[in-house]
């Protein structure tokens, strides 16, 4: 399984790279130097290279400058809507929203929670896995093949542009 990860911060990123590739995964690392290249509604190219490669994003909460990363996700599930998405933090997380844009949400390994990293970061893919999956995932309006209630597909989106 290939790991994108994409942090503000080359130490966690290289934290979580030797804990996931202990484990066997292939992991690559994405420093977000520039965090307002992030705000607009495309991906810059370098990061749509990265994403058609990964089997998972990982993605931080924050990346620098006040700008979380809640708009990112939306553009990435909006163009890889089968993609799992794993948000990692090291500080408080309780966003509600993020439910919506099926987003599993771990924290950050410490000395405290480092033997457990894995294990959590397992149980957030398999979670990803659940919410993707089939025609009755919570992405299935974004699926070609699946055919969603007109009423359910407006209110996601109307949903969805609130976020």
């Amino acid at each position: 399984m290939r790991i994108l990860i994409v942090d503000d911060s080359a130490l966690w990123i290289k934290q979580g790279e030797t804990l996931l590739e202990r484990a066997g995964y292939e992991v690559t690392g994405l420093v977000v130097s520039d965090p307002k290249q992030f705000t607009s509604e495309s991906l810059p190219e370098s990061v749509v290279d990265a994403l058609k490669g990964a089997d998972v994003l990982m993605i931080d909460k924050d990346l620098g400058e006040a700008i979380t990363s809640t708009r990112l996700i939306c553009v990435v599930r909006y163009n890889f809507p089968k993609l799992p998405i794993v948000r990692w933090t090291g500080g408080y997380e309780d966003k509600p929203y993020m439910k919506y844009l099926g987003v599993t949400s771990i924290e950050k390994p410490t000395k405290r929670n480092e033997a457990k990293f894995v294990e959590t970061f397992n149980k957030a893919v398999d979670e990803q896995e659940l919410i993707l999956s089939g025609a009755m995932g919570i992405f299935a309006a974004l699926d070609e093949t699946a055919k969603p209630d007109k009423y359910a597909a407006d209110n996601k989106a109307r949903r969805l542009k609130q976020i």
